[in-house]
């Protein structure tokens, strides 16, 4: 774990002991914090050389439980307030209204909140929804269970997490209906920005995760830059009609 990753998680278990003790009774805490003793410098930048990176996992239940302690070890209560009014400010600017959307990795549900507000029926999975979400199932963006063609649209800010980023965007792409859109939003490269903690994938640049997604039969519609929850962009793919 980081220096800063463990500050952060300092700071957090004062402020909130209530949460504190919270974490320390969740099996997924420990399961992540032994992960991080263990493996936590299994990380490898991209660069020029090599544009999209992937963490080494001794297996695949490890890469789980890397990815489960996320929600368990973090405080996103501040998160999950700034993130939807910011992610359906951006999301008001064109016609949601009646449209199905799956958001993926997405923890306590806060981008499928900000897509109802705007009147999407939106519904997100996560390895680790946490206990009593009403907004995410339990699910894995590898191995999706939703019948082929049965969504207008994706969203997704967490594909750095996709430990095999090919076969996610292949999923996203089964379950979307003819014409429908992936909307990705995606922090800068490890060139501009070091690599997340709980991060699986890495990208040099913007440029080289959308070669790698288009490369998997989606087009760039559009994009435009983001600062909330960081900078980064929002890119819009859509599939073949």
């Amino acid at each position: 774990m980081s220096p800063r990753t463990l500050a952060r998680a300092v700071h957090n278990a004062v402020r909130r002991p209530a949460r504190t003790t919270q974490m320390l009774l969740d099996r997924r805490s420990w399961a992540g914090i032994a992960w991080f003793l263990r493996d936590g410098r299994s990380r490898q930048s991209a660069d020029d050389e090599r544009p999209i990176t992937s963490r080494s996992y001794r297996s695949y239940d490890a890469y789980v439980a890397h990815q489960r302690s996320k929600l368990a070890l973090l405080d996103l209560s501040e998160y999950d307030r700034t993130f939807r009014v910011a992610l359906a400010d951006r999301l008001a600017e064109e016609s949601w209204s009646g449209l199905s959307v799956l958001c993926l990795a997405a923890r306590l549900g806060t981008e499928v909140k900000a897509f109802h507000d705007v009147g999407a029926f939106a519904v997100g999975i996560d390895l680790n929804p946490g206990d009593e979400n009403p907004w995410v199932l339990p699910g894995d963006f590898h191995r999706l269970v939703f019948p082929d063609r049965c969504v207008d649209a994706a969203y997704c800010n967490a594909l750095d997490h996709a430990l095999d980023l090919d076969r996610t965007v292949d999923e996203i792409r089964r379950v979307l209906k003819p014409g429908g859109r992936l909307v990705v939003e995606a922090q800068q490269g490890t060139a501009d920005v070091a690599f997340d903690a709980w991060a699986a994938t890495a990208w040099n640049r913007i440029d080289d995760l959308v070669k790698a997604v288009e490369s998997r039969g989606l087009t760039l519609l559009r994009r435009r830059g983001i600062t909330e929850p960081w900078a980064g962009e929002q890119l819009v793919f859509v599939t073949p009609v």
